[in-house]
């Protein structure tokens, strides 16, 4: 699962898949942040359908 948050002062993506660490990045644009969540949803999708 993918999410966007305000985090103090940036924006932060968090995904978390089972059986995996959870990744985190923070960003001052919270376009930078949609960029990124939106690459990091693809990959996380990409491997639970294999």
């Amino acid at each position: 699962m993918a999410t966007v948050r305000k985090l103090r002062s940036k924006w932060q993506a968090q995904v978390r898949v089972k059986g995996y660490k959870p990744q985190a990045k923070s960003f001052t644009l919270k376009s930078s942040v949609v960029c990124l969540w939106i690459r990091l949803w693809l990959s996380v999708w990409l491997l639970e359908t294999r």
